[in-house]
């Protein structure tokens, strides 16, 4: 739930307490406070569990054009209206805001309806002098209003003719309240605009923001602190993982008989083998070597693989013939024409034998 103050200037000037639930809202309470021509506003009992504020102004307090626009676009229309109305209303300079000009005026603009690719656009303006100081008198009792507009516009623009805006528009209590809640649920303009904004929301994100950095480095302390208590136990970890996999190089490239970085060697390998991949219609060396890894070898070693285009050549020495015949029986499952091509017994009593095969078609 949420309690919103609503102060409605005015000849009469009220504060309405409406509370916010689930979307509805709901007037609680009605409050009189005073108000001079000059701003001199004087509020007593004001509750302290407000959350936050609007302030609706009489259109005797604003100041008017009609204009025409060649587009409907609200931010094109705020950008455009300062050079439009330049020149055409008088300001003198009025210090600190500006040396004259717009540059002393807050304005909005409500785009009242158009035809044929042309809008008619309402200027909506004050002096920012006035506005500054009923900000001012305001927060003498914590009220910064997040919008500043008015109702009785609200009232004047749905059936909108220029002379409704020369004096207060006539509303009852109860169509001061609906419009009010009307106007926290989407106002038809905001005067709190430029050096005037309302800036409560930024505060807060900068504190979050704050909050968040410092949570956030709690955080990393926290992790590096962790990680430090890990590196002991990875380092053993690495040393295990190390050793298992100088075996695991050594089973697949017999022939290297100096290792020293098994994973920088292991990786240099796998890159001549890709390498040549993209010259080879089928034959994966990454696929073949998986597949070699996974068979049970016996008393096999390979000395030599050669992968040429569809054609694959393995060289290597066995204890018994029969392992070589069980390494050719398992490369035919993932490879066609699996032959041991030659076969001789070396001086020292070990099997030597050439192994061909083919690329599997589909």
């Amino acid at each position: 739930m949420e309690r919103i103050g609503f102060i409605d200037i005015t000849k009469e000037p009220k504060l309405y307490i409406i509370e916010r639930k689930a979307g509805n809202f709901e007037i609680k309470e009605t409050k009189q406070f005073s108000c001079t021509k000059d701003y001199d506003i004087s509020i007593s009992g004001l509750p302290d569990d407000i959350d936050e504020f609007y302030v609706s102004l009489p259109v005797t307090a604003l100041n008017f054009r009609l204009m025409e626009l060649p587009f409907s676009d609200k931010g094109k229309m705020l950008s455009v209206l300062p050079f439009e109305l330049e020149g055409i209303i008088f300001n003198p300079p009025s210090p600190p805001f500006s040396k004259g000009g717009m540059g002393g005026f807050v304005l909005d603009g409500i785009i009242l309806g158009g035809n044929e690719g042309k809008s008619r656009v309402l200027a909506v303006y004050i002096e920012k002098t006035v506005l500054s100081k009923i900000i001012e008198k305001l927060k003498a009792f914590n009220i910064d209003p997040r919008v500043v507009t008015s109702i009785e516009l609200n009232k004047a623009v749905k059936d909108f003719h220029p002379e409704k805006l020369l004096d207060s528009v006539d509303m009852s209590q109860g169509e001061r309240v609906k419009t009010a809640i009307e106007e926290i649920r989407h106002s038809l303009i905001n005067l709190r605009r430029g050096e005037l904004s309302y800036t409560k929301d930024a505060e807060r994100t900068k504190k979050s923001l704050r909050w968040t950095a410092i949570l956030g480095i709690a955080a990393v302390v926290l992790f590096l602190s962790s990680i430090t208590l890990k590196i002991v136990s990875a380092r053993k970890e690495t040393t295990a993982i190390q050793g298992d996999m100088r075996k695991i190089y050594s089973e697949i490239f017999p022939g290297d008989k100096l290792i020293t970085a098994g994973l920088y060697q292991f990786k240099s390998r796998l890159k001549e083998l890709k390498d040549k991949e993209g010259q080879l219609v089928g034959i994966s060396p990454l696929s073949l070597l998986l597949n070699l890894s996974n068979i049970n070898k016996g008393s096999v070693t390979f000395d030599e693989i050669t992968i040429d285009k569809e054609r694959v050549m393995l060289r290597g020495e066995a204890a018994v013939f029969g392992d070589i015949q069980q390494i050719k029986d398992a490369l035919s499952n993932v490879l066609n024409e699996v032959n041991i091509s030659d076969s001789k017994t070396s001086a020292q009593g070990r099997v030597l034998f050439t192994i061909t095969a083919r690329e599997k078609k589909g």
